[in-house]
């Protein structure tokens, strides 16, 4: 079941963030946007990647440093 949740929020979060990327994009179409928004997206897909793909145990044994 929590996995059900993340994979659900993660899902309402990137559908968000797809949306104002492109609102963002659509208003302010600059030079800067086309660095910063695939730079965001990268930023959410390694924490969706590192939430989602390691296990307890590993995030355990990296918080101890081992």
């Amino acid at each position: 079941m929590k996995l059900i949740m993340k994979c659900l929020l993660y899902s309402v979060i990137v559908v968000l963030l797809i949306t104002a990327s492109a609102l963002i994009f659509k208003n302010h179409p600059e030079v800067q946007l086309a660095f910063l928004i695939p730079g965001v997206f990268i930023f959410v897909y390694s924490k969706i990647r590192d939430e989602m793909y390691v296990s307890a145990a590993a995030r355990l044994r990296m918080a101890r440093g081992k």
